[in-house]
């Protein structure tokens, strides 16, 4: 523990993570390109279910890169239980780490944009790791504003540390446009609610989330008094 990415069921065991991966796996997967036969890299993987999920799309491979390990004792423990070999790899590292490998032809950032001090090399690494015409799928937190407006948090948002910068739907995709993407694509904007990201058993000692988390005087506050947590998938292509 903490189970943060799933749920997972294993026979009779029903594992209910903090976040239910399906509702946002829904809000992409007939949007993007079909992953079938194609190289696939999940950036922030966290315990690979989402890269599990595209690997049961039909990719030929998958690759996760997860710094944290304990999230990568949790995916060998679910490999574990698999009766079948699957075609999804995850492995202990940062971007930063990965060699530039101008191969995959899907590539997910999902969940960490904001957790990175300069944004535009995040970008520009990931441009590093796609093949030509190939498709980037990143979710991101935004706010409200006009191009060139972001927010940078003072301390913690929504009790997350490391939140550096949430920009405006406008202002990423002028990002993605500075960093050479082409075809930039707002798929899906949805506010978190706790419907989405809850506390149960199976996120440890400590269970506070997204509830515990915004002003219980008005939900659509942080506890901060940031604005609560909306986030943004964008589609875009190398």
């Amino acid at each position: 523990m903490p189970w943060r990415k799933g749920p997972f069921i294993f026979n009779d065991l029903i594992l209910e993570s903090e976040w239910q991966g399906d509702l946002k796996w829904q809000r992409l997967k007939n949007i993007i390109a079909p992953l079938k036969n194609r190289r696939v890299l999940d950036v922030g993987a966290g315990n690979g279910y989402f890269t599990l999920r595209m690997t049961l799309e039909g990719a030929n491979k998958v690759l996760g890169i997860e710094p944290f390990l304990l999230f990568n004792y949790q995916n060998a423990a679910i490999n574990a239980l698999c009766q079948e070999n699957s075609d999804s790899l995850l492995l202990p590292l940062r971007l930063e780490e990965m060699p530039s490998m101008p191969v995959f032809e899907s590539v997910f950032s999902m969940g960490v944009l904001y957790h990175q001090r300069n944004h535009m090399e995040h970008l520009a690494m990931l441009k590093e790791m796609m093949a030509p015409g190939s498709e980037l799928i990143l979710e991101t937190l935004i706010v409200d504003g006009k191009e060139g407006y972001s927010l940078i948090p003072q301390g913690r948002y929504a009790n997350m540390r490391n939140v550096y910068c949430l920009p405006s739907i406008d202002t990423l995709k002028s990002w993605l446009k500075d960093s050479g993407y082409l075809n930039i694509r707002v798929i899906d904007i949805s506010q978190t609610t706790p419907v989405e990201q809850r506390k149960t058993s199976w996120i440890g000692d400590n269970p506070a989330s997204l509830e515990d988390f915004l002003d219980p005087s008005d939900p659509s506050l942080t506890i901060e008094g940031y604005p609560a947590p909306t986030r943004a998938i964008v589609i875009c292509n190398n």
